[in-house]
């Protein structure tokens, strides 16, 4: 059997086996075989090619009520900008003033059905990514503030206008 580990006199901690941020990376790897008494330990050079990852993006919660504009929290694990546009629930058309959106694709006020586009910016260790993280956010109706009552009593000759 064989097990190996980072060598430390490249500046590596052997605890360590982070391959480091995108590029191309030299790491001396030491190879200890179990029998040391018949076979030689080896320490040879790594060379580790580490291109960028796929940022992740994740919606928190979010509230949507009429009159206000709907309250978003997105994150995304690399260091990019994350920003997020409104759509109308057709996933193509952005909201615009007639949903109560102050700027095209902004957090809609009106009542109605929206989808949301995340995007995380590239950045040296991380691709850009866009992605809908919500189909459906519904914005439902508030209720009527009227008051009716179930009787009223006239009088003979009054106005109840």
């Amino acid at each position: 059997g064989i097990t190996w580990t980072w060598a430390t006199d490249n500046g590596i901690n052997p605890n360590e086996t982070a391959v480091g941020t995108v590029g191309t990376h030299v790491f001396r790897a030491k190879f200890t075989p179990t029998d040391t008494a018949n076979y030689c330990e080896i320490t040879k050079d790594v060379t580790v090619t580490v291109g960028k990852a796929m940022p992740h993006l994740t919606i928190g919660n979010f509230s949507a009520h009429y009159g206000h504009p709907v309250s978003v929290k997105i994150t995304c694990d690399s260091d990019g900008e994350v920003t997020y546009v409104f759509y109308k629930n057709d996933g193509k058309t952005k909201t615009n003033t007639e949903d109560g959106a102050e700027t095209e694709g902004g957090a809609p006020k009106n009542a109605g059905t929206y989808d949301i586009k995340a995007s995380g910016a590239e950045t040296s260790n991380y691709l850009s990514r866009e992605e809908t993280l919500v189909e459906g956010c519904v914005i439902s109706k508030a209720p009527n503030p009227a008051v009716l009552r179930s009787t009223v009593t006239v009088r003979r000759g009054s106005d109840y206008s």
